[in-house]
């Protein structure tokens, strides 16, 4: 999930476990009308997005979309940083 009712903009929960190759990881962006993103970072450059990493470009939320998802298959277990635009990363 990325954001809280209370307006923190963070990832809840703050990493995720894949254990198995060919994985989805559904990030579903709620709570906070505007434009959000999840991309694929390094823990140095937390906003600035991977060349050549995941990416799920803006997804805007509004009243009429209030909860919009995005999936992402993790071809491979290695640990990843990912963050959304602004904020701290996290890790899958």
């Amino acid at each position: 999930k990325v954001g809280k009712p209370n307006g923190v903009l963070e990832f809840d929960p703050p990493f995720v476990n894949v254990t198995e190759p060919q994985t989805i990881v559904t990030f579903v962006f709620d709570s906070i009308p505007g434009n959000h993103s999840v991309s694929q970072s390094t823990f140095n450059s937390p906003c600035e997005p991977l060349d050549g990493g995941f990416n799920s470009g803006f997804v805007t939320t509004d009243a009429q979309n209030p909860n919009v998802e995005w999936n992402l298959t993790v071809n491979s277990v290695n640990e990843r940083e990912c963050s959304k635009a602004r904020s701290a990363p996290a890790r899958s």
